[in-house]
């Protein structure tokens, strides 16, 4: 047997455990208020949850600023996460409302249920093919690979996350993309620039989803031109990849999350956790002060 069938097998085997172990009600907590923003997008095209619907989404405000942000300006309720994870759930959403389903604020219908957990079921197939290959940076040989992927999937932490209805298992997938494609173009002799690409995407992705991932972005620029400036053929070509490639991209991506805060927390610098400040000592929400 091929290695790509063997591939093919190991996945449908994965997706089979996953389907058959689909929970049947949704994770609470966090990832109910970030889908608020998804059911608005669809129902009033904005991300932003109007005041007129407070009582939808009253049970949220147990304590100021836990799941929401308050725009006095707008007269909206903000999540206080990043873009990224309502304009993800927007997904499984539209198909519910193709299909003709009603969408409510705290959506927990039996296809809404059904639907987030098919779109976690790609997610975690997603993870394990780049996860797969990732592995083939320490051996090509498949069972190794195969039970591995599989220990990681379902003898770790990460089984629970597999079935939740969360940003974690997108967190998993974008960090894992983001590390092989990363590996991908420092371990190519040939510095291939869509690797480079591709992972500057995914990072702007991940701190799209949550905005402390931006830390990945100081720390892989000054990765990456330390060994580019180790190389003695081709130096400057390399760094200017870097800046085509990498850095641009992704500081591109820097000022869509500036301007994503600017309309929903009124300041280009919010993380939509200041009102959260007054818990932590020395902590002020704000990521330049």
């Amino acid at each position: 047997m091929n290695k790509n069938m063997s591939l093919i097998l190991l996945l449908v085997l994965l997706g089979g455990i996953l389907f058959f172990s689909m929970p049947k009600w949704l994770y609470s907590g966090d990832p109910i208020a970030i889908r608020t923003s998804s059911v608005s997008l669809l129902n009033n095209g904005h991300l932003g949850v109007p005041f007129r619907d407070q009582k939808a989404i009253e049970k949220f405000f147990v304590e100021e600023g836990s799941y929401f942000i308050k725009n006095q300006q707008k007269l909206r309720y903000y999540p206080k996460w990043g873009p990224a994870g309502p304009l993800l759930y927007t997904i499984p959403f539209a198909f519910e409302k193709l299909l003709g389903g009603e969408l409510n604020y705290l959506q927990a219908t039996k296809h809404s249920v059904l639907l987030l957990n098919i779109f976690n079921l790609f997610i975690a197939l997603a993870l394990a093919l780049y996860l797969y290959l990732l592995l083939g940076f320490v051996t090509h040989a498949f069972w190794p690979r195969a039970f591995t992927l599989l220990s990681t999937f379902f003898a770790t932490f990460l089984w629970h996350y597999l079935r939740a209805q969360s940003l974690e298992l997108f967190q998993c997938f974008l960090f894992t993309a983001y590390v092989f494609h990363l590996f991908c173009y420092l371990q190519n002799e040939h510095k291939e620039k869509r690797h480079l690409f591709m992972a500057s995407v995914y990072t702007t992705i991940l701190f799209l989803l949550k905005n402390y991932f931006l830390l990945l972005f100081p720390l892989a620029v000054l990765f990456l031109l330390l060994l580019a400036s180790k190389e003695k053929k081709n130096r400057n070509k390399a760094i200017m990849h870097i800046g085509q490639y990498f850095i641009l991209p992704t500081l591109i991506g820097a000022g869509l999350l500036a301007l994503s805060n600017h309309i929903r927390f009124g300041a280009w610098s919010a993380s939509g956790y200041e009102t959260n400040a007054h818990v932590y000592a020395n902590f002020t929400g704000n990521i330049l002060y």
